[in-house]
């Protein structure tokens, strides 16, 4: 007579095993600011030097009461031509009146420290050039109104005038002794960019 096997107890189930708990995320921190960048700024100005044509000086000169009295001479002429009966020439005398004004009335200077430029009349195409070795002295000399036109001074220098109006002129002694006057409407600031 055979005995029945006991049937083997079900195996209890293990209890669940917790999981760890999850750390939470740190909180979110705001990178640092990028401090911005300097600001750029320009070069300073490289400094001024005294060689040849660095430093450029120029002036236009232009003498009102020289146009208005060449326009009184102009007109003058014309009425006592046209009461001639001399129209051409009346005509003549206009034009020929306006040139000359029109090159004594201005001047323009452009001045280096070696040289200085004389444009006369209204442009500058063929200036005359004065040197800075040709030159062994240099002032401010101040002119009448005859003066100007060369009258009043002495004779016994040789002397070239640009010259188209009164008062301070810059007044330049040249090596072969030769005078020369220039009209300026600063002459200090033209002998001063001249290096004298």
């Amino acid at each position: 007579m055979s005995h029945p096997r006991p049937r083997p107890s079900p195996r209890k189930a293990a209890p669940p095993v917790a999981a760890p708990p999850v750390a939470a995320p740190p909180p979110m921190v705001a990178p640092p600011p990028v401090p911005a960048p300097p600001p750029v700024t320009a070069p300073p100005p490289a400094p001024l030097t005294t060689g040849a044509h660095d430093v450029e000086y120029t002036e236009r000169l232009v003498v009102p009461s020289q146009l208005a009295l060449g326009v009184v001479i102009a007109v003058a002429a014309a009425a006592i031509l046209l009461a001639l009966g001399l129209w051409p020439l009346a005509i003549v005398a206009v034009l020929v009146v306006a040139a000359v004004v029109y090159y004594l009335s201005a001047q323009i200077l452009t001045v280096t420290p070696t040289r200085i430029a004389i444009g006369q009349g209204r442009g500058d195409n063929s200036p005359h050039l004065v040197q800075a070795g040709e030159v062994i002295a240099a002032e401010v000399v101040t002119l009448t109104w005859p003066q100007c036109f060369g009258l009043g001074l002495p004779d016994t220098v040789d002397t070239t005038r640009y010259t188209v109006r009164a008062g301070p002129t810059v007044s330049l002694t040249m090596r072969d002794g030769e005078l020369l006057r220039i009209s300026a409407a600063d002459p200090q600031a033209v002998l001063d960019h001249f290096g004298r």
